[in-house]
């Protein structure tokens, strides 16, 4: 859904921004992490929203810790039980801050 390039080592605060617009397509469980594998999701960086089938219109933020010893990308990654709803509805940021 989103990447961001780490420049290089140290402890850096990741916080993934998304929100899916009014005809995001409804899901019972829609599961987002932060990662540093593209398309994976981390276990230990996850959220799960649970939506009952309510469509769209709909957000939230994860933020985690990574130690690095230089660069790397994190991604922000999203997985439901169908195709999630479309570029054109989805609305996603990310940013990292150096805390160490």
């Amino acid at each position: 859904m989103a990447s961001l390039s780490i420049p290089g080592a140290g402890c850096w605060l990741v916080e993934g921004n998304f929100q899916f617009g009014t005809v995001f397509l409804a899901q019972a469980f829609t599961f987002l992490s932060l990662s540093t594998t593209s398309a994976t999701l981390d276990s230990t960086r996850i959220m799960v929203l649970a939506q009952a089938n309510q469509a769209g219109d709909y957000g939230n933020r994860l933020t985690s810790i990574f130690n690095t010893t230089g660069a790397t990308t994190v991604y922000l990654v999203g997985r439901t039980q169908t195709a999630l709803g479309g570029t054109n509805t989805q609305s996603n940021f990310m940013s990292a801050t150096k805390i160490a």
